[in-house]
């Protein structure tokens, strides 16, 4: 998933009544932090000033695709990885022999 995709997806799940608001605050709050001015590492600090944005923009998408995984198998839960059929061969039959 590249970065735009995953943008996309966080306004969406921020956006979703579906999601409850204490996984929805973890990414709000590190949206704030990245957004203000006020950072741990300050920016004239030997050019590291950005690397504390850096790491918590990281997590942050981290923690985008995580939620993103928990909500998207809560709607398929029903699906039993035991039960799926994969890596089948088949062939199709030319003659239907169902009309005669």
């Amino acid at each position: 998933m590249n970065i735009l995709s995953r943008f996309k997806a966080m306004f969406r799940l921020l956006f979703n009544s579906r999601i409850r608001l204490i996984d929805k605050l973890p990414i709000i709050l590190m949206l704030l932090y990245i957004l203000s001015p006020i950072d741990l590492i300050p920016l004239p600090v030997l050019g590291f000033g950005i690397l504390d944005d850096l790491v918590v923009f990281v997590v942050l998408m981290k923690l985008v695709d995580k939620t993103l995984l928990k909500y998207y198998n809560e709607d398929k839960k029903d699906l039993d990885p035991d039960h799926i059929i994969t890596d089948v061969d088949y062939e199709i039959d030319e003659n239907d022999d169902s009309e005669q």
